[in-house]
């Protein structure tokens, strides 16, 4: 990954390498969790600032439709 990449975090747990992808300058990260573990990435995400670049998405990988590559 290089600063300004969009990111694709599949299976993404409690966010934290969504976080980390951020950290290292990702544009944008969808953070897609199935589970209701996304509230607590939400919350992870939250708390550590980055609401404006990482976006969860709780859903099946497969039902997913992202609005970039």
């Amino acid at each position: 990954m290089k600063p300004g990449d969009v990111v694709l975090d599949m299976g993404a747990g409690t966010g934290i390498l969504s976080i980390f992808a951020a950290t290292a300058g990702a544009r944008k990260v969808y953070a897609v969790e199935r589970t209701e573990v996304a509230a607590v990435a939400r919350r992870m995400i939250e708390r550590n600032g980055y609401t404006d670049r990482i976006e969860v998405i709780e859903a099946d990988l497969e039902d997913v439709t992202l609005p970039e590559k």
